[in-house]
């Protein structure tokens, strides 16, 4: 049987310091649109992980962890930020069968820079920043994590 490598270009993604946290240290996002970020990738892990067996020995599979499995805070998170979010965010098409999630995910899970999204959705590095930011925002607002200002 032959070994499944990993793809070396994903490894390295993973590798470095995320995208997010250095859109963060930049000055490119604030705390609230970072949360969103990392919320995200958390929750599209436990999600994902659900749909996959993992493998635990060579005699037997691992049980499937399943939505009933999850934390009481990561099944709100799903439920009253993740969900809406994703639903909104799924039906904004920013290219051809490219959405505003498809391109949140890029950066915030896959870890890609927005340059090689840009590159890869034949979009401008600066577009996809935005894309990027005002998804955040978006899911920051859904979570109620934007203080109000407070009229003087």
């Amino acid at each position: 049987m032959k070994a499944v490598k990993a793809d070396p270009e994903l490894q390295q993604r993973q590798l470095r310091t995320s995208v997010v946290g250095r859109l963060l240290i930049a000055g490119s996002l604030h705390s609230e649109q970072y949360q969103a970020a990392i919320e995200i990738h958390r929750v599209w892990t436990a999600v994902t992980r659900a749909l996959f067996a993992r493998v635990q020995s060579y005699e037997r599979l691992g049980r499937v962890m399943t939505p009933t499995d999850w934390t009481p805070s990561l099944t709100r998170a799903y439920r009253d930020r993740y969900a809406p979010w994703r639903d909104e965010a799924s039906q904004t098409l920013v290219r051809h069968r490219q959405t505003t999630a498809d391109v949140v995910f890029l950066v915030a899970v896959d870890n890609c820079g927005c340059r090689q999204v840009a590159d890869r959705l034949h979009m401008d590095q600066r577009r996809v920043l935005r894309i990027v930011q005002n998804s955040l925002w978006r899911y920051a607002e859904i979570a109620e994590w934007i203080e109000q200002k407070k009229s003087a």
